[in-house]
């Protein structure tokens, strides 16, 4: 689900607008949470230099498919969401 530029996810029962992107060298995402009257935002630095890759070297996977389980942003998004959001939100 897409709207204005912005995403809208389901996770922990709870919805969240959010967008994120990615290039050489960092990755960004800004999360909503409305019901909890919330919201982040994330910058990491990457080890990729947005060099071009050898040819021998591709990266197979898609930035815009990355592995839950070594990319920063989505371990991160993971934390805020299961952790810190909500706090936030048992104080409405």
């Amino acid at each position: 689900m897409m709207g204005l530029g912005f995403f809208v996810m389901e996770a922990e029962g709870r919805h969240f607008i959010y967008h994120d992107g990615d290039q050489g060298g960092f990755s960004s995402e800004l999360l909503i949470d409305p019901a909890g009257s919330s919201a982040s935002i994330l910058v990491v630095n990457t080890i990729d230099t947005g060099a071009p890759p050898q040819k021998d070297a591709l990266h197979p996977q898609s930035n815009t498919e990355p592995d839950p389980h070594t990319d920063l942003r989505q371990m991160l998004r993971a934390a805020l969401i299961g952790a810190v959001f909500p706090v936030y939100a048992e104080k409405d």
